[in-house]
């Protein structure tokens, strides 16, 4: 994250410096035209500035990504546009055309020169978007690791929480409210009556009673 916010403020440094460096050249070019001002010594100022620009581009293409990358190359071609612009002006001082080269100067000119900074703003901001992006990313790992560990840590301490014995279970007493079901016991039953004589004795014992009555 650090490196990256460092590398995002490079960027920036980067994008301001080219931007600077196209003012001076568009500044440096009006200059052309203005009376009593050496066009020889805003020559060299007009080139020195593009140089710078064209520098800068360069710089800001080597960390740009891939949506930044993009404008900057854009940037880049408008700057070569203003090149080819500086040189048809140059050309109509030289010929003495004051009037051509300050209507180049100042519609064609100042138009690639405004151009290019738009740009450079546009990369500048789709940097600053990949930035964001990738730092969200970070953040959401970092959250899933966060809670990945509390997890481990929070299973780690059920596992050395002591679990109690289970206690023998006591005999449940018996009361009138049991439920379990009451199991009869029959006994058997035993005859008191005395058993029946056998056919025989009870005969003779009916002819002896009926002989004591004769008598």
């Amino acid at each position: 994250m650090a490196r990256q916010a460092e590398g995002l403020r490079a960027f920036d440094q980067h994008a301001r410096d080219a931007s600077a460096a196209l003012v001076d050249a568009r500044v440096a070019q009006q200059a052309y035209v203005a009376t009593g001002q050496g066009v020889a010594f805003w020559f060299g100022k007009t080139a020195a500035a593009v140089q710078s620009a064209s520098d800068g581009l360069a710089a800001l293409r080597e960390s740009a990504g891939t949506g930044a990358r993009t404008a900057v190359d854009e940037a880049a071609a408008t700057v070569v546009e203003f090149s080819a612009i500086d040189g048809r002006a140059r050309d109509y001082l030289k010929s003495g055309e004051q009037l051509m080269a300050g209507d180049v100067i100042f519609t064609e000119g100042s138009d690639a020169a405004a151009t290019a900074v738009r740009q450079i703003e546009t990369a500048r901001q789709a940097q600053h978007q990949a930035a964001d992006v990738d730092a969200a990313a970070v953040r959401k790992q970092q959250v899933i690791i966060a809670g990945s560990a509390a997890g481990v840590v929070f299973l780690l301490m059920l596992a050395l929480i002591p679990v109690p014995r289970a206690r023998a279970a006591e005999p449940v007493a018996e009361t009138s409210l049991s439920i379990k079901p009451i199991v009869q016991t029959s006994k058997p039953i035993v005859q008191t009556t005395a058993p029946a004589a056998p056919p025989a004795a009870a005969a003779a014992a009916m002819t002896s009673h009926a002989q004591g009555t004769v008598v």
